[in-house]
């Protein structure tokens, strides 16, 4: 019932931060992960992954960052090399690839910017577990 984690040596995660089940978290190719975010159920953050174009199959990773206070919804999916900067909103369901902007509330698959999260000071997560 807990996350799936690929490489974990590779993983950094900051303070505050919740990892809800069943999250699949790539370390492979370097995931740093800032504080006071909330990654919800069945989210997945990748790495890696391979060259579509490759005759060989070949890997492709690069690293991937989450900035400080973002909100990642469940069963979306992030993409290797990708970048969430601070206070982004990633949408349930939404497929990102690319580096947003501070604020941004991104929707779809493709994910895209629809509007800006209104809000300007760093918060603290303070989570308190349900179950035990």
């Amino acid at each position: 019932m807990g996350a799936i984690l690929m490489k974990p040596s590779g993983i950094s995660i900051g303070e505050n931060t919740i990892i809800n089940q069943y999250v699949l978290l790539d370390g492979r190719s370097g995931l740093t992960i800032g504080n006071n975010n909330s990654i919800s159920m069945f989210a997945k953050i990748y790495t890696g992954t391979h060259k579509s174009y490759s005759d060989n199959f070949e890997y492709y990773g690069k690293c991937t960052k989450i900035c400080d206070n973002c909100w990642i919804g469940t069963s979306s999916i992030i993409m290797p090399g990708s970048e969430l900067k601070d206070f982004t909103i990633l949408s349930v369901n939404s497929l990102y690839k690319g580096i947003s902007s501070e604020k941004d509330i991104l929707v779809g698959n493709p994910a895209n910017a629809i509007r800006k999260r209104d809000i300007n000071n760093k918060y603290k997560i303070e989570y308190k577990a349900w179950f035990v």
